[in-house]
């Protein structure tokens, strides 16, 4: 019987390969939507662990916050990009899930944050969210919080006007 399965698992890879999205690599775990290498290569800011990080800095005086941090760095045509886009704009909401499970990871190695009691994501205007199928922000927390145990509040925060997007803006 495990023979038959093997080939039956040969054959749908054959027909429907399992690739890693960040290089197309087939070498990846079946669970994985990354293989080692992408997941090594991920461009981490390492900011969790910093109080006054770039992150922090920049939002002193905006915004209300107690913490901050940005989990990876962004960068034109780099993996994140491509990564994100899709997740984002492909609707491959698995790479987001598994994308919130690293940055749990990450944050779950930082004693910054081990106070926090929920997570809250933020949501998109009502029309988006229904054209692009689910919340980004929502997804990502999923992973978060299954690393980090915490219960996710989706009603905390609603949007109640479209706002331009952010892919359009310099800077």
């Amino acid at each position: 019987m495990k023979y038959i399965t093997g080939i039956k698992k040969s054959l749908l890879h054959l027909l429907f390969p399992h690739v890693c999205e960040g290089c197309g690599s087939d070498a990846l775990s079946s669970e994985s939507c990354l293989c080692v290498r992408c997941i090594h290569d991920l461009p981490a800011t390492g900011f969790e662990k910093h109080a006054f990080n770039p992150i922090e800095k920049m939002l002193a005086g905006r915004i209300p916050f107690e913490k901050a941090t940005a989990q990876f760095y962004f960068t034109k045509e780099g993996l994140m990009q491509n990564l994100m886009h899709r997740f984002k704009y492909r609707g491959n909401s698995t790479l987001g899930k598994q994308l919130g499970v690293l940055m749990g990871i990450q944050l779950s190695r930082s004693n910054r944050f081990d106070d926090i009691e929920a997570l809250i994501p933020l949501p998109l205007f009502e029309n988006k969210e229904r054209q692009r199928g689910f919340n980004q922000s929502n997804v990502l927390c999923m992973g978060i919080a299954e690393v980090l145990n915490l219960p996710i509040i989706e009603d905390a925060v609603i949007r109640p006007v479209h706002t331009d997007t952010q892919t359009k803006k310099a800077g």
